[in-house]
């Protein structure tokens, strides 16, 4: 086994080595390292605030959208409620489903068999389009109501985009449906499909005759249209005196509520929006998926159970479906005493992309910065360290006792002008100490020379006195 012994590097070293760099190298060290530690420490902090900042404006627009999809939600609910409640006190419809009642006990028993073999089973027209026929060539009195009547209410549920529209007598007879399904015909209190959706909202209905009261039931499958998911909404119709006179309902179209929560504008590729039920199923089309999400697909996210406990906001959470981040808007959405839980969701990525091309950008900026940083502290140096080099030359030179060399930048205002003055004082104070010593040097000649000539005389002098 070979082991590898990590290197420690002793800072006083380091020190020790950067202290004997010369300024033209130290400077620029000094200067691309703090420009260095500012561009990073910059970074940092502007990479956090913006995308503290990011994530806070993201879920803002999130609501702003959950809020514009709720609301338009919640208009069609309303445009629902109001043409039930149209249609629940117009005078029409109250005749209508008179002569429908009426025509219904004139066929004695069997009226089921009786209206499906007419308007079903030999109804001319394809499955999907039975109600298309106008009237049965029976001459009953219920056929004869069916073609005054039928086309009108036809027309209405075309307009207004519903599946289908039901008249029920008191007692529970479905005594007319647009549509014409296995439903049609039967007893909606002890038939086969009492328990289902609309079993339950004639009842509800039925037993609130008061003026204004409106039934729903939840969507659920709904075995006469062929196991698809169905809700239902309900209204009595009551008679003059205020008495009940039967119940008229609509069968909702989930298409209609699919096309409020599929509108993607403003809210990118990634976005999804979708309800979902208490049961935690749910209730609207994925639009990312083309198999059928609605009461197939559980959505367990926790800002589902959040919106069905009745919270509302906006965080940062996985999507479930796909195992990404998103940002997801929650609220609840309460429809006749059934809550939904509204989910719109749009990929972290996408809502911060702004975000992320900024931090991708800063880098670039920084090193653009930094190199800006490093040439302008190269050419300073170099601004500060040639005449300081040109001084120490200098110096040099006059250390030599060369004092004939010119001092430069002396013209200078600033520390470096200062030095080259007190070098200017050196030399001048060094050309003072050399005429010093030469005048030293002459006298001390002159002086060798007058004590010889002195002795000279002296010579002379004596010479002749013994001459």
């Amino acid at each position: 086994m070979i082991l590898y012994r990590t290197r420690k590097v002793d800072p006083h070293i380091m020190l020790k080595a950067f202290s004997r760099l010369k300024i033209s190298a130290k400077l620029p060290i000094i200067m691309l390292s703090l420009a260095a530690l500012n561009a990073f420490g910059s970074f940092a902090i502007g990479s956090y605030v913006s995308r503290t900042q990011g994530e806070e404006d993201a879920a803002n627009r999130l609501l702003v959208l959950k809020e514009a999809k709720a609301s338009a939600l919640d208009l069609y609910l309303q445009s629902i409620e109001q043409d039930l409640s149209i249609m629940a006190t117009n005078d029409d419809v109250r005749t209508a489903l008179k002569a429908y009642m009426d025509g219904w006990f004139a066929l004695g028993f069997g009226q089921k068999e009786k209206r499906q073999t007419a308007y079903i089973t030999g109804n001319p027209n394809e499955t999907g389009q039975k109600h298309k026929l106008d009237a049965a060539n029976d001459g009953s009195a219920y056929s004869a109501a069916h073609k005054r009547y039928h086309p009108w209410l036809r027309h209405f549920l075309e307009t207004k985009g519903y599946y289908d529209v039901f008249l029920f007598s008191p007692g529970g007879d479905l005594v007319y449906t647009v549509f014409k399904e296995l439903d049609y015909a039967t007893n909606l209190v002890n038939g086969p499909y009492k328990d289902s959706g609309l079993g339950k909202v004639f009842r509800m209905a039925r037993d609130n005759p008061k003026s204004g009261y409106q039934a729903f039931v939840d969507f659920e499958p709904y075995a006469p249209s062929a196991d698809a998911p169905a809700s239902f909404i309900a209204q009595p119709i009551l008679d003059e005196t205020g008495a009940l006179a039967g119940v008229i309902a609509f069968q909702m179209p989930v298409e209609r509520i699919n096309n409020v929560m599929k509108a993607s504008e403003g809210m990118g590729q990634s976005s999804n929006a979708y309800l979902v039920g208490a049961d935690g199923l749910m209730r609207t089309q994925d639009r990312h998926t083309q198999e059928n999400t609605i009461l197939k697909v559980k959505a367990d996210e926790p800002q589902v159970a959040k919106a069905l406990n009745g919270e509302k906001g906006a965080e940062l959470g996985i999507d479930t479906a796909s195992g990404m981040e998103a940002m997801i808007a929650y609220s609840p959405i309460d429809f006749k005493g059934v809550r939904w839980a509204m989910i719109l969701e749009v990929a972290k990525h996408e809502m911060m992309k702004s975000v992320y091309t900024m931090e991708l950008y800063l880098p670039c900026v920084s090193a653009a910065i930094l190199l800006l940083v490093g040439l302008l502290t190269i050419w300073y140096g170099r601004l500060i360290t040639t005449p300081m080099r040109k001084l120490s030359d200098t110096m040099k030179v006059l250390a030599n006792g060369d004092y004939a060399a010119n001092v430069p930048s002396l013209e200078r205002y600033d520390e470096i002008g200062d030095m080259a003055k007190a070098v200017q004082v050196f030399k001048e104070n060094g050309l003072e100490m050399k005429a010093m010593e030469e005048e030293q040097e002459r006298l001390k000649a002159k002086s060798e020379e007058e004590k010889k000539e002195a002795l000279h005389r002296m010579a002379d002098d004596f010479n002749e006195r013994t001459a």
